[in-house]
C-alpha cells in the first residue's frame, strides 16, 4: 500500500507542477484536463514498472474530488446546494476508494479483466492497457465531470434549485446503493459453502448488478445537477450515456460471461432477476 499512496503522491504532485507551468491565458478546464492526462501517464508508468495495471483502478474514484478541488478555487461556492453536490460527491468517492482499496490484494493482485487481455493480446497488452485501462477511463470520468463544472459556475439568483435537489438525491442513493451492495456482496462471500454459489440475497436479488446501477445514479446525477444552471447545454446528457454505453457495453456482458464460466447456477439467476432495473412487481419465481 505504501507503493500505492507514493504512485499517486508523485502523480499528483507531476501534474500539479504542469498545471502551475501551462500558460496563464489557458483555460481552468483545459488545464486540469492536461493535469489529468499527466497524472494518468505517472500512474501508468508505474503499473508498467510493477507490471499490474489493477494500480491505475482507484483512479477513477480519487481524481474527480481533485478536479472539483481546483474548479471551486476558480469560482467558488454560490450556493449551498453547490456545497451539498460537492459534499455528496466526496462522500462517493472515499467510499469508493476504500472499497477498491480495501479488496485490493497488492502488487500480486491484478483484475481478472486485466489478466484476460494479458493472455490473448501477449506484447500488445501494455499499449492496450495504456489506451484501454489507463487512458480511456480518466477521459470518460473527465467528461462525466464536465457538467460538475457547469453546475458550480452558476450564480445564487439563476439556480434552478429542482434540479440541483434531484441530481443530489441521485448521487447519494447511488453511493448507499453501492455501499449496501459491496456489503452485503462482502458477507455473501464469507459465508457461502461454495464457489460456485451465486448470491441471490437484498439487492442482489432484485437486479443482478446493483453496484453498477449506484455507480450510473451518480454520473446521471451530476448530469441532472448541472441543468440548475439554465445556461448548460442540453448535449450535455451524452456524457452519463457514453458511460451507460460503457457499462451496458462491456462492464456487464463482460462480468455475465465471467459467471457463467464459473457459476453454472448463475443461467438461473438470469432467468429470473433483472440485469439492472429492479421490477416493479414481485419478484420472478
Amino acid at each position: 500500500m505504501r507503493l500505492l499512496a507514493c504512485c499517486y503522491l508523485v502523480a499528483f504532485l507531476v501534474a500539479a507542477v504542469a498545471y502551475r507551468f501551462l500558460p496563464i491565458g489557458m483555460t481552468v478546464l483545459a488545464k486540469t484536463f492536461i493535469a489529468d492526462i499527466v497524472a494518468t501517464i505517472v500512474v501508468f508508468c508505474f503499473s508498467r514498472w510493477v507490471d499490474n495495471s489493477s494500480l491505475y483502478d482507484p483512479y477513477w474514484s480519487v481524481a474527480p474530488p481533485v478536479l472539483y478541488a481546483i474548479w471551486l478555487r476558480n469560482v467558488g461556492i454560490a450556493s449551498f446546494l453547490i456545497f451539498a453536490m460537492v459534499a455528496a460527491m466526496l462522500f462517493w468517492s472515499v467510499r469508493l476508494t476504500v472499497n477498491c482499496i480495501s479488496h485490493w490484494g497488492g502488487l500480486q493482485d491484478e483484475d481478472w479483466r486485466y489478466v484476460s487481455f494479458r493472455e490473448k493480446l501477449g506484447a500488445a497488452y501494455w499499449p492496450v492497457s495504456f489506451l484501454g485501462i489507463h487512458l480511456f477511463p480518466t477521459l470518460i470520468v473527465f467528461a462525466c465531470s464536465l457538467p460538475m463544472w457547469s453546475f458550480m459556475a452558476l450564480s445564487r439568483s439563476s439556480m434552478r434549485s429542482a434540479f440541483a435537489l434531484v441530481g443530489i438525491v441521485f448521487v447519494l442513493f447511488g453511493t448507499v446503493l453501492e455501499l449496501v451492495a459491496d456489503r452485503q456482496m462482502s458477507r455473501f462471500q464469507r459465508e457461502r459453502a461454495s464457489q460456485t454459489e451465486c448470491c441471490i440475497s437484498g439487492l442482489w436479488g432484485l437486479c443482478r448488478h446493483p453496484n453498477y446501477l449506484g455507480e450510473l445514479s451518480v454520473w446521471w446525477g451530476v448530469c441532472i445537477a448541472s441543468f440548475a444552471n439554465s445556461d448548460t447545454p442540453l448535449w450535455f446528457v451524452v456524457f452519463p450515456c457514453a458511460m451507460t454505453a460503457m457499462f451496458f457495453g462491456y462492464s456487464i456482458p463482460a462480468m455475465e460471461k465471467r459467471q457463467l464460466t464459473r457459476r453454472p447456477c448463475y443461467r438461473q439467476v438470469r432467468r429470473s432477476v433483472p440485469m439492472l432495473f429492479p421490477r416493479l412487481r414481485g419478484r420472478k419465481r
